[in-house]
């Protein structure tokens, strides 16, 4: 994909871990995982409708983005913190979005801009 990097970065990523390396390098996705979570665990632990959390006072929020590889590709969002419940460190999604393409600048610009320019 990328011509630019040495091809035994690759091959050696691929001897020390073959499906993380494909993931990775090869664009592909990891087979390995796909029975990690079931489907009735994310159900169980989802507020069916619930876009978003608000924002909490003097919580830490970690942002994540997984940007598009290309015209086929949707663009996510996340935000998440950390709960501490009964002792335990809880990981919660307060916000997840996707865009999917075609994508255009235009519509990605915020309406303040979108006024500014319109007025300029």
């Amino acid at each position: 994909m990328n011509g630019t990097i040495p091809e035994h970065i690759i091959t050696d990523a691929l001897a020390a871990d073959e499906p993380a390396a494909r993931a990775e390098w090869l664009a592909e996705f990891r087979s390995d995982l796909e029975a990690f979570v079931s489907r009735e665990v994310v159900e169980a632990c989802t507020v069916p409708g619930r876009i978003g959390l608000p924002p909490l006072g003097g919580v830490r929020y970690f942002g994540f983005t997984d940007p598009s590889g290309g015209a086929q590709d949707s663009f996510t969002v996340a935000v998440a913190h950390v709960d501490e419940r009964q002792g335990q460190r809880i990981a919660v999604l307060d916000y997840v979005n996707e865009r999917r393409p075609p994508f255009s600048p235009i519509l990605w610009r915020p309406s303040s801009a979108r006024r500014s320019s319109a007025t300029a």
